[in-house]
């Protein structure tokens, strides 16, 4: 399987994260961790736990017949159950789901402001210190900056190609690095980081999908690194793998940070 194709999986999983419709029973939310009706499932257990066993246990000579409770004066009525109580158990585990939402609403605000203010402070301090370059065979405007560690792909609606120093000085790298993130943009990564933002937001109490988010980041620049790869030609390779190990950002870029920065580790180039 190419390394594009195993990427493009992650659609599946980004569709499923991102629509609010289940399609099996396997699916898991917030309040599934509730019962389905909750006030009668509560209900259920109290009753059960709270008859004693003698009180439902008969022995045989003790069923009195209809005749024998007409008799004594037993009224054949239909037992009923407290509807205080159950009124009661309806509202405490409403409480409960009230305060499940909105914790769930709470962390989505949290780590939405997170993403907000990673990518505004990142937007300004990039625009106080680029410099236009002139790369004529490329549609997407490049600049120079030292406010970056590797150069990357950022922006949603004008979305532009950023270059280190050390990149802009040396012919090869910046022929390497250029490449490399041209292929990003073929690719949508600069919205598909976004989207993957946007799902650690709404699913923020589920480490698995912080973990892949994590790992669909680093298929993301393997697939890169093979398109690119097959568009610049074999020959490159190796010369290619250089600039990568040389460019490479040695520290960890932030989840929810919508760039596509040269993230890739040593082990996998």
């Amino acid at each position: 399987m190419s390394l594009r194709l195993q990427y493009s999986l992650w659609a599946l999983v980004l569709l499923r994260l991102l629509v609010p419709v289940s399609f099996g029973s396997t699916g898991f939310s917030v309040m599934n961790m509730l019962p389905e009706n909750p006030a009668e499932a509560v209900l259920s257990a109290a009753l059960s736990v709270g008859v004693p066993h003698d009180a439902y246990t008969l022995t045989e000579g003790t069923i009195a017949t209809p005749e024998e409770n007409t008799a004594a004066g037993v009224q054949n009525e239909t037992p009923r159950c407290n509807e205080g109580a159950v009124t009661d158990v309806e509202a405490h585990v409403m409480d409960w789901g009230t305060i499940a939402l909105a914790v769930w609403f709470t962390g989505i605000a949290v780590v939405g402001l997170f993403l907000l203010i990673f990518n505004l402070r990142f937007a300004a301090r990039i625009k106080k210190t680029r410099r236009v370059m002139n790369a004529g065979e490329y549609k997407l405007p490049v600049y120079v900056t030292n406010a970056v560690d590797t150069p990357c792909l950022f922006g949603l609606f004008h979305p532009a190609i950023y270059v280190t120093d050390e990149a802009a000085e040396n012919e090869v790298k910046l022929h390497h690095a250029l490449e490399h993130e041209a292929t990003h943009f073929r690719h949508g990564d600069h919205i598909w980081s976004i989207l993957r933002g946007v799902c650690l937001a709404l699913h923020w109490y589920n480490p698995l999908v912080w973990w892949a988010a994590v790992i669909s980041r680093r298929d993301a620049e393997l697939a890169c690194d093979e398109d690119t790869i097959r568009r610049i030609g074999e020959g490159e390779r190796a010369e290619y793998g250089r600039t990568l190990i040389g460019m490479t950002c040695q520290k960890r870029t932030a989840l929810l940070l919508a760039a596509t920065t040269m993230t890739g580790s040593r082990s996998s180039i």
